[in-house]
């Protein structure tokens, strides 16, 4: 028997259609059962919470921009930018214009034995 007659074999046997037809009160006890599963209460990530409060921030600012004048809404604008690059600096560093000096090239600069005489 070769492996395609096998599962050709197979494939006849299986069923084709659906093998569970629950009633309404099993499917609904078995969708709270897997609902009520962990992994789908996991508290947000770090990331997902700073997100979620950024937007919720800017919807904030977006409401009340109704009351504010320009110069506050200008300095509300230049605050964020302002802790923005305060953060970007903190996570990536300041830039750099030097450049490290570059490592010498030469391995064997001061070696003067031949292929022969290292193989050796």
């Amino acid at each position: 028997m070769t492996p395609s007659s096998v599962v050709g074999a197979l494939l006849l046997h299986l069923p084709s259609d659906v093998p569970v037809d629950p009633d309404a009160d099993t499917a609904r006890r078995w969708l709270e059962d897997e609902l009520a599963d962990p992994i789908y209460h996991e508290p947000p990530s770090l990331l997902d919470a700073v997100l979620r409060w950024v937007s919720e921030l800017l919807e904030d600012l977006r409401t009340a921009s109704g009351n504010l004048d320009v110069r506050t809404a200008a300095l509300v604008v230049g605050a964020i930018v302002v802790v923005g690059a305060v953060v970007a600096l903190v996570v990536a560093g300041p830039v750099r214009r030097a450049r490290r000096a570059r490592a010498s090239v030469e391995v064997f600069g001061d070696d003067t034995r031949t292929a022969a005489e290292l193989r050796a």
